[in-house]
């Protein structure tokens, strides 16, 4: 059994390890019942604010990176945010306007036209010429 000696005596070993956990002490660590070190409470806000800061100041330096949002900066493997954006751009100018336009090479359809306005392709047209043909040859006899 517990004696009041060893009971208060553990309250006060309790009492300090709560103060310096609350207050902080030199080693900014408490020792656990366990004998495991504990960060105190003040050292633990101070790394985390000093971290917080350290974010923020890279966002800031990211979002002003050549004035591209930090797009410029940021990258895999040697190609950044800002490059790949610029290839996209590029590559979705050069495509036919919604609008028209112009095709200057060869275009391959997939199938035979399915709808009354669809493309048709060469073969198809031929095809359809020659079976109208056809019909105008056994309808003249």
């Amino acid at each position: 059994m517990t004696s009041i000696t060893d009971s208060i005596d553990r309250f006060k070993t309790n009492e300090q390890r709560l103060n310096d956990f609350v207050n902080d002490n030199a080693a900014h660590f408490y020792i656990a019942a366990g004998g495991a070190h504990v960060e105190t409470m003040p050292s633990l806000v101070t790394r985390m604010a000093a971290a917080i800061a350290a974010a923020s100041a890279t966002a800031t330096s990211l979002a002003s990176a050549s004035g591209n949002g930090g797009a410029a900066a940021i990258g895999y493997n040697g190609t950044t945010v800002a490059a790949t954006l610029t290839a996209y751009n590029t590559a979705i100018q050069a495509r036919l306007s919604l609008e028209g336009g112009a095709m200057t090479g060869p275009l391959t359809l997939k199938a035979d036209p399915t709808t009354a306005l669809g493309a048709a392709t060469k073969q198809y047209v031929d095809a359809q010429a020659n079976l109208a043909r056809l019909h105008a040859v056994a309808l003249s006899f």
